[in-house]
């Protein structure tokens, strides 16, 4: 059945030998911090959710937002949504082994600058390279438009290959761009309206900064677009952003032929302030695949209407949790209750409460181990 805040209420009530809750402040302050209690005790059956990783999982691509209600890291299963095999079988590591190592298969939970990303590593399908930014001739001519000036090769701040483009943006207007009409040809007839195209961006101010614009295509009147406002899962940040551009949902100009894609043009859309010493690197078109996440969620109550919720507001909210695990909030409530009210019963209830609570709980871990993906190191390589 479930259990609703006004249930809760009724009764907690009823355990406090019938003393009114208007004794208690902030009685549904109280249930959300023994929530909160509980939820550092123990991993409810009932708190697990499962969602799709958001877009898709890339090679060579190693940051993915995670839901909101990810509680700490208690990751169960990253697993493809359909054909799982074998080889689809991650262990969780701390972050720097993770970020050391890139292994296959491998994730970690990181916290930065206050938000939370899931890092993860999964051979996957191999992208096309569309341009490596290697040197302005090495590939077709690269040449700077608008408001871009002095382009150059940089050998020394790149991602990969010999060298990323620099280039400057001189304040007249803005916007300033990149580009090169005769490339290579890459057929990305297989890509087409499927394949995310992956782009680094050196960004030296994040503060002058409105969006990028790519395109590719056949032509300088044949190509597909789209603007991005944000890097891949973040917000542009000062140093080298990984942007991602998704095929499907861009715009078509002219009619672009996917089999000989041979133009590229990379816009910085800025605010006018003159800055020096952006850069591009390494372009690719990737085909990712679903993969889903298993995990606890932190949300122990939902709405009337279903809405997952950190914290319980109205009687109509709706606790999610199962018979067993119900019975650890209500003693949790029952003793931080106790430990307010002031009365001839107040200490004998602050040590039933309590004892009822770690017996309840024991006996719940052991009916009900997590199955959190616990973290792996290794001591050395072979």
């Amino acid at each position: 059945m479930a259990y609703t805040i006004s249930q809760l209420k009724d009764d907690l009530e009823r355990k406090l030998h019938g003393t009114s809750l208007s004794k208690v402040q902030g009685v549904v302050d109280l249930i959300n911090e023994s929530g909160r209690t509980v939820l550092q005790d123990v991993d409810p059956l009932e708190t697990k959710r499962l969602t799709q990783i958001t877009n898709a999982v890339y090679d060579d691509v190693y940051i993915y937002a995670t839901p909101a209600d990810l509680k700490g890291d208690k990751i169960i299963d990253i697993r493809k949504q359909v054909n799982r095999g074998e080889s689809d079988n991650f262990s969780q590591t701390f972050n720097e082994q993770f970020d050391l190592r890139k292994k296959n298969n491998t994730a970690t939970i990181e916290l930065r600058d206050a938000t939370k990303f899931l890092r993860l590593s999964k051979a996957s399908k191999t992208g096309l390279l569309l341009s490596g930014f290697d040197s302005i001739t090495g590939d077709g001519t690269w040449a700077v438009g608008s408001d871009a000036e002095e382009l150059t090769a940089d050998t020394l701040n790149k991602i990969a290959g010999n060298s990323s483009l620099r280039f400057d943006l001189d304040g007249s207007g803005t916007a300033g761009y990149l580009e090169n009409s005769t490339m290579d040809d890459v057929d990305l007839s297989d890509h087409e309206d499927v394949s995310a195209i992956f782009l680094w961006v050196y960004i030296p101010d994040t503060d002058v900064m409105t969006s990028v614009d790519l395109r590719w295509g056949s032509s300088s009147t044949a190509y597909w677009n789209r603007t991005v406002t944000t890097a891949h899962t973040v917000v542009f940040q000062d140093g080298w952003n990984l942007l991602r551009f998704d095929w499907d949902g861009s715009t078509e100009t002219g009619s672009p032929d996917s089999s000989e894609v041979d133009y590229m043009r990379v816009t910085i859309n800025y605010d006018g302030t003159a800055t020096n010493n952006f850069r591009v690197d390494s372009c690719m078109s990737k085909l990712g695949e679903i993969y889903e996440l298993l995990y606890y969620s932190k949300f122990l109550f939902r709405s009337s209407a279903g809405v997952f919720q950190e914290n319980a507001a109205l009687d109509s909210d709706i606790v999610n949790l199962g018979t067993d695990s119900y019975n650890l909030l209500l003693n949790q409530c029952g003793l931080k209750a106790s430990q307010q009210i002031q009365g001839e019963d107040n200490n004998f209830d602050v040590k039933f409460f309590g004892e009822q609570y770690n017996i309840l709980l024991k006996q719940y871990k052991q009916r009900y181990p997590s199955e959190v993906m616990k973290k792996k190191t290794s001591y050395y390589r072979i």
